[in-house]
């Protein structure tokens, strides 16, 4: 009797494990594989995040080489088609954090059409590796490029230890060249002139325009200007010629196209230096020089569109300077000399773009464009006619960059 009772024990025992391993089981099984499930796709969001994470650290890096260095994209891979359209491309392998953990990898690509209008990137982002991604995240973004407008105003002097000083008969005024010349169009108030340092106006000088010294240079009393004169809001901020561009106007220029006026003239060039006593003509082209001495009854005839860039040295025109017979447009000078002397007679028709130079007006001839400069001196009885189509002429070198649109597309 008491073997029976015992064993019905045990195995009473033996039932309710079984009953409570079952039990136990039905709520453990689910879990371990609702835990293991969690995981995976917790796993699988991290890969995901990540990919998208180096996607957009490829962006980047390629929105600040577009930004910084879109000419070179120093590297890179790059190659141009036969239609002039550059293609960049770079790989970034284990790129890891600020901790050093290792993210993953990505692939980006730069397209820049010849029309240099823009950029398209691509870039794609792997984790926790290319070969074997668990995550994979592409992007496209859409850059357009717009150029600076450098020609805004009269006279504009950027250093801010210099100054606009203008004396005499001095004065300015505006027009548009699009509407015709000068002489056949109303005059308007436009010919602004503005500058980081301090403007000093004496003698009849007179600005038919506004008149806008820096912060720290503000006028003691009125001056003698048509519209306001107050300080500026803002420093003016412009861009240094770039070496890039100086750089290749001297491998590719127009220089072997000079023409002289008569085959007995002496060569006008000396290496880059152009000094002549003779007139000479620019075909319409890009032209570089280390400096331009014009002397005595010499002049420079423009011939069509001419671009003239002037590396480090000064340019000095004493005798009739430059003839541009066309609009402003038609001439524009670069230079990053220090020092730009007009002190002849003839008229100036054309825009000058030297942030590091001082531009000094001695004579009695007018300018018809605008200067940027460094600093200004306007000793003699030269007027400056803004023209306002100059605000439509792009320097060509300077752009801004600006993302139009960011999104992810599907791999």
């Amino acid at each position: 009797m008491k073997k029976i009772i015992g064993r019905s024990r045990k195995g009473f025992v033996l039932v309710l494990s079984l009953l409570a391993t079952s039990v136990l089981l039905a709520f453990v099984v689910p879990y371990v594989l609702r835990v293991v499930t969690d995981y995976g796709l917790t796993s699988k969001i991290y890969s995901s995040t990540a990919a998208l994470d180096l996607a957009e650290a490829g962006a980047e890096r390629a929105l600040w080489e577009v930004g910084h260095n879109a000419a070179a994209f120093s590297g890179w891979n790059n190659s141009v088609d036969g239609l002039g359209n550059k293609t960049s491309t770079i790989s970034a392998s284990s790129f890891q954090t600020s901790m050093g953990n290792n993210m993953g990898d990505y692939d980006t690509t730069v397209f820049m059409p010849a029309a240099g209008t823009g950029a398209t990137i691509t870039s794609t982002g792997y984790a926790p590796r290319k070969s074997l991604p668990s995550g994979k995240r592409a992007i496209t973004v859409t850059v357009n490029f717009a150029n600076h407008n450098n020609f805004t105003r009269a006279l504009s002097a950027v250093d801010p230890n210099g100054s606009i000083t203008m004396s005499g008969q001095a004065y300015t005024n505006s027009y548009n060249s699009a509407l015709g010349p000068y002489s056949l169009q109303p005059h308007t108030a436009n010919g602004d002139i503005a500058t980081n340092g301090a403007i000093s106006l004496s003698g009849n000088a007179y600005i038919n325009g506004n008149a806008n010294p820096g912060a720290d240079h503000p006028f003691s009393g009125m001056p003698p200007v048509s519209g306001s004169y107050g300080t500026l809001q803002a420093p003016i901020v412009v861009d240094s010629n770039p070496n890039s561009i100086m750089n290749d106007a001297k491998l590719t220029n127009s220089n072997s196209n000079i023409q002289k006026s008569s085959p007995t003239d002496p060569s006008p060039l000396n290496g880059y230096n152009l000094s002549i006593t003779n007139s000479i003509t620019l075909p319409a082209g890009t032209y570089y020089f280390t400096s331009i001495n014009v002397s005595g009854t010499a002049q420079i005839n423009i011939a069509g569109s001419v671009k003239i860039y002037v590396d480090g040295g000064n340019v000095s025109m004493t005798g009739q300077g430059i003839v541009n017979n066309d609009s402003p447009k038609n001439l524009l000078i670069y230079s990053t000399g220090s020092t730009i002397n007009m002190s002849g007679q003839s008229e100036f028709t054309g825009a000058v773009y030297a942030p590091l130079a001082t531009v000094k007006l001695t004579g009695m001839a007018d300018v018809y464009g605008s200067i940027v400069c460094g600093s200004s001196i306007d000793s003699g009885q030269a007027a400056i006619h803004f023209d306002m189509d100059l605000i439509n002429v792009n320097s060509g070198f300077s752009t801004t960059s600006m993302v139009t649109s960011w999104q992810e597309i599907q791999q």
